[in-house]
């Protein structure tokens, strides 16, 4: 009997415990809940606008960014994506002391637990530094990523750190070669020709995953290549997803990897603009994922001047043919000159439209009413068809 009245105390005690934990508990959450109702719920709106970029002014696009009620990041309150120019927008009631947090920067980047508004207007600069005290073989880099630092010999017996280039350096070029590969030798005395010149404010090591030190050392005697050579892994070369030689690696001077290119670059004139632009003291922070053709592509002008060309199977130019190109702003007719060119002053859109609308005697025109154009195109060719020729 007693032992049954004490186990009766005892579960009622407990439930009693359990009854004023669980109302603590709602009590405290009711009351947080409504802390955040009650400051937020007769303020103003106001436009929070954030812009973020890299310390090289590149703009970071396509960041998650999330606006919590304060920085215990318990109680979230908005949440956006930064757009191409790297802004990204909140309509927020006013209030001092949300946090913004960041998430999607590459690794490497300074990115602090939370940031907090200043005013209408928060710019924000993220500075990156090769990244130390990581294993390189658990990376996989790509453009865009922040290289892992790496102790490594070269063929003199030096130890070389990338960390210490790049104190020193504006650029490091990493290559991977070996001496079989004619393309792969072609390619390293391309870039010898041009280390002369900026080996004060760029660094070559050339990697090779395939001959040994002594292969390595009597190669660059006997073509007389002035900067560092080494040995590695084919693991080490797989971090770079190389799937053949040669193949660079433009690292910038902010650690991070802005160019990669597959292949032989068989100019110093198609590497000079890309050696001027990351040693450049206005250096502008961006990624080339296409490798050198998108670099090259950028610095050519702008066309301002579409051309067609008229003539006939045996690529004999023909003048007199009318031409019109239709954009969405106007219509333009020109006859072909001496030379079969009609040349219009304008730079054209996809889907504008060029026609033959008069051909002179002796030829016709088979194709279609209407041909639509490409994005960007700067010439096209028309064909038309001799009459006289069966």
């Amino acid at each position: 009997m007693k032992k049954n009245k004490l186990l009766a105390v005892i579960l009622s005690c407990l439930l009693g415990v359990f009854v004023v934990c669980t109302v603590l508990y709602f009590n405290f959450f009711d009351k947080q809940e409504t802390s955040v109702y009650d400051v937020l719920k007769d303020a103003p709106s106001k436009d929070y606008n954030v812009s973020i970029k890299t310390e090289g002014g590149m703009l970071l696009s396509d960041i998650d960014v999330f606006v919590y009620f304060d920085s215990s990041l318990e109680k979230l309150i908005d949440y956006g994506k930064t757009d191409k120019d790297g802004k990204v927008n909140f309509t927020l009631a006013e209030y001092d002391n949300y946090a913004i947090v960041f998430s999607g920067i590459e690794k490497g980047y300074n990115v602090a637990d939370y940031y907090s508004f200043e005013g209408e207007n928060t710019d924000i600069t993220f500075t990156s530094k090769i990244i130390e005290d990581e294993d390189i073989y658990d990376a996989k880099f790509a453009v865009g990523n922040v290289l892992y630092d790496w102790n490594f010999t070269v063929d003199e017996g030096k130890n070389v750190k990338f960390s210490d280039i790049l104190d020193d350096k504006k650029l490091l070029i990493i290559n991977f070669w070996y001496e079989s590969s004619p393309s792969a030798v072609e390619q390293l005395k391309i870039l010898n020709d041009l280390y002369s010149k900026y080996e004060d404010s760029v660094e070559i090591i050339a990697f090779n995953p395939v001959d040994n030190t002594e292969q390595i050392s009597v190669f660059k005697e006997t073509n007389s290549i002035r900067f560092p050579l080494a040995t590695c892994s084919r693991r080490f070369a797989a971090t770079f997803g190389i799937s053949r030689c040669p193949t660079t690696v433009f690292v910038d001077r902010y650690g991070v990897i802005s160019l990669l290119e597959v292949g032989t670059v068989s100019s110093t004139e198609q590497l000079i603009p890309v050696f001027n632009s990351f040693t450049n003291n206005k250096y502008e922070q961006k990624l080339y994922r296409s490798g050198i053709t998108e670099f090259v592509s950028e610095l050519l002008p702008v066309p301002t001047v579409f051309e067609v060309v008229v003539k006939d199977a045996d690529n004999v130019k023909i003048p007199g043919v009318e031409i019109k190109l239709t954009t969405e702003e106007s219509g333009y007719t020109v006859v072909t000159d001496e030379f079969g060119v009609a040349k219009f002053d304008v730079s054209i859109k996809e889907n504008d439209i060029i026609s033959v609308l008069k051909c002179p005697e002796g030829y016709k025109f088979e194709g279609d009413a209407e041909i639509k154009l490409s994005d960007a195109m700067f010439m096209y060719n028309i064909i038309l068809k001799d009459l006289s020729k069966k």
